[in-house]
């Protein structure tokens, strides 16, 4: 499971042949199951939106599936699937259990937080930077330069700069977008180290001294 995609993605596009134009967005949301969407994260997505100058941004639809792609991006629409967004937090959990405890557990104890489980609060953790992947792609589409030619690892670069000013852990993020990376003569995404390096990248723009930091 790879975090995606914008519009012009071949793997998004063959999902939204007819379905392009404003006008044909509430025909999409209509194919998608659409479930309410999670307090926690129509408040993650006010506060990232804060951090842009988007004048009409997209509207967050929360549904079951996004095309098993985690997310994805079309003008004016930026889906996060519940489905998706579950794989890709089981298959971080699976890949690094133990740090990820680790991690979250001093996180939680530094802020004096307490949630239901380690996992629960990775699952959340999962669908914002999602999220925040997406709008890395909204503005992308709004005109924000790519920092990479590569427009998945600039939309991680983004996601980085929107955790760090969010003052989001930069460890959880590095973990996840490792994860997501694509190895093999197949791929159409980035390789871990480059989407982790990306989102490293946005990060210490924002909070400079990361720069430099060693890669995990």
């Amino acid at each position: 499971m790879r975090i995606c995609c914008c519009v012009n993605h071949p793997e998004i596009t063959v999902h939204l042949r007819g379905f392009r134009g404003a006008s044909n967005i509430e025909n999409l949301i209509n194919v998608l199951d659409v479930l309410p969407t999670p307090k926690i994260l129509q408040t993650a997505y006010q506060e990232m939106l804060g951090y842009t100058t988007l004048v009409h941004p997209p509207r967050l639809i929360f549904a079951r599936g996004a095309f098993n792609k985690g997310g994805f991006f079309i003008p004016g629409l930026i889906v996060i699937g519940e489905r998706d967004s579950d794989a890709i937090t089981e298959n971080l959990w699976n890949t690094a259990s133990d740090e990820l405890t680790y991690v979250i557990s001093d996180l939680l104890a530094a802020r004096g937080v307490r949630v239901p489980s380690v996992y629960e609060f990775l699952r959340i953790s999962v669908r914002g930077r999602i999220l925040a992947h997406e709008l890395g792609h909204a503005l992308i589409h709004a005109g924000f330069r790519k920092p990479y030619r590569d427009e998945e690892a600039s939309a991680d670069y983004v996601a980085g700069m929107l955790d760090a000013h969010r003052g989001r852990s930069l460890r959880l993020g590095e973990l996840l977008f490792w994860s997501i990376g694509c190895l093999g003569p197949q791929c159409d995404h980035p390789p871990p180290r480059e989407r982790q390096g990306a989102y490293r990248a946005g990060y210490a723009s924002v909070v400079p001294q990361y720069a430099g930091y060693p890669n995990a």
